[in-house]
């Protein structure tokens, strides 16, 4: 119970601090983000044994003051080196992280949502946040990567390709993240998405020889060597699916931007067809994730009753709630309670 109020609590705070923010000056993005994303980093950077790979990221701080980055992205390391620099203190890889994860994904929160607050509680809500405590190098590169999206709807292909290459310097996977350049050009179709999604699953096996073929010699070949997760399988799959179908009943057509999210979210529900066949295909889906925080409020938004709109945002609000809290107090999801800190 300590670490639910510890999380929410602060993610409250953060909230707060967003919907101030944006009542004083909307136009300010990165100042908002930086504010309001203070309570969320201050437990993120003191956070002790919370995450799964937490030591492993100690280690590998310590072993990159004095060694090269082995088998590690180069801005990963570089990150670490620079860090070193200033402490020989490991706690400070968490420091570095957080600040990138959550000022890229403030700053595309406070560009693009109609609602920052309720995207900040997404952050924590979909479990995004907490799988940043464990994949703190593949979510630093997403969140990287999220940013990258405004510089796709205005398509300025040098700016796009630039923060592509920065979130790969953290996680190679974010090379993926390219083809959302071309989720502009894409017009939503429903029909036409649902005839997709059923030829996807017709010729999965097909995708899946190649697929698997392709990794088996390759530095991601514990893609296809792990086994599936069942949680994942009756949460994390079908509630992305959920978003998606959600985003398209309420279209909203009067947001220019939509249909670049929209797209983003139909790219996860086809990725979560492979999910039996090609194991931990989520952390491709991950590359998608964020853009949800962003979606769902566009999709509110577009409700032209009030009423119904108060009564989706609530069903949304609890639904998520439970669903992470559940995921992280009882399921144990990544590690992340006890919630401890260096203090104590």
């Amino acid at each position: 119970m300590f670490s639910l109020i510890i999380y929410w609590g602060n993610c409250i705070f953060s909230m707060l601090l967003a919907k101030l923010g944006v009542l004083i000056n909307r136009q300010k993005t990165t100042l908002l983000a930086i504010v309001s994303s203070i309570p969320i980093f201050f437990i993120t950077a003191i956070r002790y044994d919370v995450g799964t790979d937490y030591f492993s990221y100690r280690s590998i701080f310590e072993a990159m003051q004095y060694a090269g980055p082995d088998r590690f992205e180069w801005l990963f390391y570089i990150m670490n080196r620079i860090l070193g620099f200033f402490s020989s203190d490991p706690q400070m890889v968490f420091v570095g992280s957080a600040l990138i994860f959550l000022i890229c994904s403030y700053k595309q929160i406070f560009l693009d949502s109609p609602n920052p607050s309720l995207s900040i509680f997404l952050l924590m809500g979909s479990m995004i946040y907490f799988t940043y405590l464990n994949a703190l190098r593949q979510l630093t590169g997403c969140a990287i990567c999220f940013l990258a999206l405004g510089y796709a709807y205005k398509r300025k292909v040098i700016p796009f390709v630039i923060l592509i290459i920065l979130g790969a310097g953290f996680h190679s996977i974010c090379w993926l993240f390219l083809i959302t350049y071309f989720f502009t050009f894409i017009k939503v179709n429903i029909k036409k998405s649902i005839i997709l999604i059923a030829l996807t699953i017709v010729f999965s096996q097909v995708v899946v020889g190649l697929v698997n073929t392709t990794l088996t010699d390759s530095i991601y070949r514990n893609y296809i060597i792990h086994d599936s997760d069942i949680d994942k399988l009756v949460t994390f799959v079908p509630i992305n699916i959920a978003v998606w179908l959600f985003s398209v009943i309420f279209y909203n057509k009067e947001n220019p931007k939509y249909k670049l999210y929209l797209n983003c979210q139909f790219a996860m529900v086809l990725l979560a067809m492979f999910y039996w066949q090609i194991p931990l295909v989520t952390r491709v889906m991950w590359l998608l994730w964020l853009p949800q925080t962003v979606l769902i409020p566009m999709a509110l938004e577009g409700i032209s009753s009030k009423l119904l709109r108060i009564f989706f945002i609530v069903a949304i609000v609890i639904l998520f709630f439970v669903y992470s809290s559940y995921s992280i107090a009882v399921n144990f999801s990544h590690n992340v309670v006890p919630y401890q800190t260096i203090f104590w």
